[in-house]
């Protein structure tokens, strides 16, 4: 039997399709995991309301020129994927290196887990 990662690292990935393939990539990459194992989502920062960072916006329009369905995710529509797809602990992180990213993770149930409900966003303190 083969052994299931402990981490499936999506970088710079999910703006490449629209939300429904986005998603179902998210799902896949969750079920792979080992009990206990994380799905790591990296990608352009974009707000909720689409206004901003610059980079975000203008990486989406390039998206929207260039690929069938893809644009970048804002940050609640990942969260969403990662819930969706099982997955429990979602975390936000920015990164000191590209503070137009945002880096989502979130936790499959361990063996033995008690609760089935995923449990919602925080961000991490300063």
């Amino acid at each position: 039997m083969r052994a299931r990662p402990r981490v499936v690292l999506l970088a710079n990935l999910l703006h490449l399709f629209g939300p429904d393939d986005a998603k179902a990539i998210v799902r896949r990459a969750a079920g792979a995991l080992a009990p206990g194992g994380r799905v790591v989502i990296k990608d352009l920062l974009l707000e909720p309301d689409r206004r901003g960072p610059a980079s975000g916006v203008l990486f989406s329009l390039n998206m929207a020129l260039f690929t069938e369905r893809g644009r970048v995710h804002p940050r609640d529509a990942l969260e969403r994927f990662l819930l969706e797809a099982g997955l429990r602990e979602v975390e936000a992180r920015s990164l000191r290196a590209a503070p137009d990213a945002i880096v989502l993770e979130g936790r499959a149930r361990s063996v033995g887990s008690q609760s089935m409900e995923p449990q919602a966003s925080r961000e991490p303190g300063p």
